[in-house]
């Protein structure tokens, strides 16, 4: 550029102001030998020339040889630059315009995972360019990527094409953002430093399509040399926004398309606490646990640490580190047990926190939050049997020494000296419906009410009322003779009549689907596996209406299981059926672990409901506390209070935004509501004064964070078609150093005529004519 300019000014013309100008360089000559053409003269000179260069060569060889030859090639050119008297005009022209297309939609925020080269390729790209900005940003986007293609080595890429170009920069989205119109826009220019740092996302869709066509049309008439557009080629509204299908339009404009592909080929790394399980109600001193269910996408064979908090401390209650496996696709499923041992009574507040991997877009869903009400004292348990059977024996010293249980038993056949020597023992059933009260489990054996009427209607009472559990373990007795009073309670019904069961070879207990869904009835892989043994097989019972069967036994080649565990809700609490009594044969399994745990868990599972009554009258609970503006909330309600419609009000930053209903009942006295794009900012849902009690109110945030479910991998295909189909070329982004070189020169726009010589009168022709035919004389002689 300056070379040409400095040139114009030494033959005499004016050098052109403005930056969107170049110089056009034209050469004209006039044959003199007309109507003969020029190329016949040219080409007879030519082989007179190629004549006198064999022939010298023929000559004996001397260092003179060459160079004689060479001035009188010299000497002929010049001489034909005179003859045909060779003219140059020089002209000012527009340069070509250049259109840059940068996509600024809601998607070049993401930042990818790439592969270690490719990663570390992108990386000293933006290192590069972040070395020459004056605000580098912290985070390699999309968006970041693109604006460290456009300044790369220092700038050297922009600088070059804007000696050749003209060049305009468009952002778009769905279609285009700035600059609509390419006539009045504000082209790039040495500044283009703050033009750059001044572009941002915005939100909203996008159409690569669209924003080609756009771009063609403001032009106006003007062809453009190409279009460099970067961009990750995803049209989010529909498949009518892909870049391709505006290819063939604009190459028959004749202008080629050089797509940057911005983004990752790769699908999203997404890890996410999908669901949190955890009892509402817990021991003070007596260990639980959490159910943490991992979902995720890309991060098969990672390794996370899932971690256990105490909100109102940060204290670390518990951890676990967790090898990722895959399971459908590239889909990661996987639950993770935490277990902690409260030392206090009171609400525990619990943080559940996934560690974040490289690569994932945002955290917001690597966090869950849970409460529990930890309650001091025992669990209070009553064993109701007729005599010491097997059963009863092994359940009883496996209760009393669970410290969190109060174990109190009756055997309606014992001895004064029994009632003496146990303390556990009583003398009498409670008799009021205080003394049942006092009890918040149940486990009735082989007995038959004696006073069955008033017993059953006590036992009704503390159920349906006060939210007491209630086991039934028949025996040879009830087997026998099921009576009606008990047949109001039971969820099921043994078939009576003389039975005494089959030998039970091959028989094993199981887990039905619902019996899987429950958490007292979860075990270790290496117990869940073991073929529990029956001595004899379950006598078939009739399970009522609306009752749920959690285990069930059969063999081989029974076609009907019989049903082995059997729950249904009645009223406030809930009653379970045992239909085997030999529990106890398990007890050599894995160390007695697998009968220890069957027990503690379902007598604690018997006494949460009556515990939970307990808690707070309105407890409001959100499971997360930040969600992204399109995630679902869930807001659910515990109440012990009766309560038809719940409603709660909803504050935006504190300002009133609605009334919410709690409209769908879960189960008795547990009420939800799902909330839906929330725009960002601080909530509280809080339950109206006329029923403010403690833990009325919900916080939570909506940021506006990225959503990795909104991922898409760019569309590498889309990019490269519409690249062959236009006559351009596809680039990644650390390819772009060939882009100028590969780009067309484009058609200059002819302003005015600056100056016309001649060449063939110029005095520095005939001097060096003169310089040539001096030098081949001295060397002749």
């Amino acid at each position: 550029m300056w070379f040409e300019r400095w040139l114009l000014w030494y033959l005499g013309g004016e050098v052109p102001q403005g930056d969107n100008t170049q110089l056009t360089w034209e050469l004209s000559s006039r044959n003199p030998f007309a109507p003969c053409p020029g190329w016949v003269v040219v080409a007879g000179i030519f082989i007179a020339w190629a004549i006198l260069f064999w022939y010298v060569r023929r000559r004996p060889r001397s260092d003179s040889r060459v160079t004689t030859l060479l001035c009188g090639g010299v000497a002929a050119a010049l001489f034909l630059l005179m003859l045909f008297q060779v003219t140059l005009d020089v002209g000012v022209a527009g340069r070509p315009p250049l259109a840059i297309l940068l996509d600024v939609s809601e998607s070049m925020q993401f930042e990818d995972q790439l592969d270690a080269t490719s990663r570390q390729a992108v990386q000293d790209l933006v290192e590069h360019a972040r070395a020459s900005s004056n605000s580098p940003e912290a985070s390699i986007s999309r968006l970041t990527t693109a604006k460290a293609v456009l300044s790369q080595q220092n700038g050297e890429l922009l600088d070059e094409l804007l000696d050749r170009y003209q060049v305009t920069l468009f952002p778009f989205a769905d279609g285009i953002v700035e600059s609509h119109d390419a006539a009045t826009a504000a082209p790039l220019n040495a500044e283009w430093n703050e033009t750059l740092e001044q572009v941002a996302p915005v939100a909203g869709t996008t159409n690569p399509r669209l924003a080609v066509q756009n771009v063609s049309d403001a032009f106006r008439g003007r062809t453009p040399a190409a279009f460099v557009i970067l961009t990750d080629g995803i049209p989010t509204s529909s498949d009518q926004g892909k870049l391709s299908l505006a290819a063939a339009d604009i190459a028959r404009r004749g202008v080629p398309l050089f797509p940057v592909v911005l983004g990752s080929t790769e699908g999203v790394r997404d890890l996410r606490i999908e669901k949190v399980i955890a009892d509402r109600t817990a021991f003070a001193g007596d260990p639980f646990q959490i159910e943490v269910r991992l979902a995720g996408d890309g991060v098969q064979g990672e390794s996370v640490e899932v971690q256990l908090l105490d909100r109102a401390t940060g204290e670390r209650l518990g951890e676990q580190s967790v090898a990722l496996r895959s399971g459908e696709g590239n889909h990661v499923d996987q639950t993770v047990y935490l277990e902690v041992t409260p030392d206090t009574a009171g609400p525990l507040d619990l943080e559940i926190r996934c560690q974040r991997l490289s690569g994932e877009l945002s955290e917001y869903n690597n966090l869950a939050q849970a409460r529990v009400w930890v309650r001091p004292g025992e669990l209070r348990v009553l064993l109701v049997e007729r005599t010491p059977r097997w059963e009863f024996r092994h359940l009883k010293g496996t209760l009393e020494r669970d410290t969190a249980i109060r174990l109190s038993t009756w055997l309606q056949e014992s001895d004064p000296e029994t009632i003496r020597e146990d303390r556990t023992a009583l003398q009498r059933l409670p008799e009021t419906a205080e003394e049942w009260a006092e009890y918040d489990v149940v486990l009735w054996g082989d007995v038959v009410p004696a006073r069955a009427q008033v017993e059953t209607e006590l036992l009704k009472e503390v159920v349906v009322n006060q939210g007491a559990g209630l086991l039934v373990l028949p025996g040879r007795q009830l087997r026998q003779s099921f009576p009606s009073s008990l047949q109001e309670l039971s969820p099921a019904v043994p078939q009576l009549g003389q039975w005494e069961g089959t030998a039970a070879s091959g028989w094993k207990v199981t887990r039905t689907l619902d019996g899987r869904a429950v958490r007292f009835l979860k075990f270790d892989d290496s117990e869940q596996n073991q073929t529990l043994p029956l001595a004899r097989s379950p006598q078939p019972v009739t399970t009522r209406a609306g009752a749920v069967v959690l285990l069930q036994a059969g063999d081989p080649s029974s076609e009907q299981p019989i049903p082995v565990l059997v729950e249904q809700h009645f009223g406030a609490g809930r009653v379970l059926y045992q239909n085997i009594d030999e529990t106890w044969r398990w007890r050599p399994i894995n160390e007695a672990s697998l009968y220890r745990q069957y027990w503690s868990q379902l007598v604690r599972h018997l006494g949460k409901t009556k515990l939970d009554h307990t808690q707070p009258v309105y407890d409001l609970q959100v499971d997360r506390p930040q969600y992204a503006p399109q995630s679902p909330i869930t807001l659910t309600l515990f109440a012990n209070a009766e309560v038809t419609d719940p409603k709660v009000e909803l504050r935006r930053d504190d300002a009133f935004v609605t009334q919410v209903s709690l409209s769908n009942r879960i189960q008795d006295g547990e009420f939800q509501a799902t909330l839906r794009d929330l725009p960002p900012g601080r909530y509280t849902a809080t339950l109206p004064e006329a029923v403010s009690l403690e833990r009325r109110t919900a916080s939570w945030e909506v940021a506006d964070v990225n959503i990795e479910r909104k991922y898409e991998p760019a569309n590498v295909d889309d990019l490269e078609q519409a690249a062959k189909i236009s006559g351009g070329r596809c680039y990644r982004p650390w390819e772009t150093d060939r882009l100028s070189n590969d780009l067309p020169r484009g058609e200059a726009l002819p302003l005015q005529r600056q100056l016309r010589i001649a060449i063939w009168t110029r005095w520095e022709l005939l001097l060096l004519l003169v310089l040539t035919l001096s030098l081949e004389w001295y060397i002749r002689q």
